[in-house]
């Protein structure tokens, strides 16, 4: 479940920088592009949901495996 939403925040944080050039550089597309973003932020914030839960069951199987 971690590596999930690790791999979902990466995802949001990068399509939000490309959706920030993209507005940069094509000023037509800027308020399309506003609006990605906020989608992408609020992936983010869901993906940053539930982190301490997750990574107490991962700490709890790293201690099993080492005995």
């Amino acid at each position: 479940g971690l590596q999930s939403k690790l791999g979902d925040l990466h995802d949001a944080h990068a399509s939000i920088e490309w959706f920030e050039n993209v507005a940069r550089e094509h000023r037509d597309l800027s308020e399309a592009a506003a609006a990605m973003v906020e989608l992408q932020q609020e992936a983010a914030r869901t993906a940053r949901k539930g982190w301490n839960q997750e990574l107490k069951v991962v700490e709890r199987r790293w201690r099993s495996w080492q005995g």
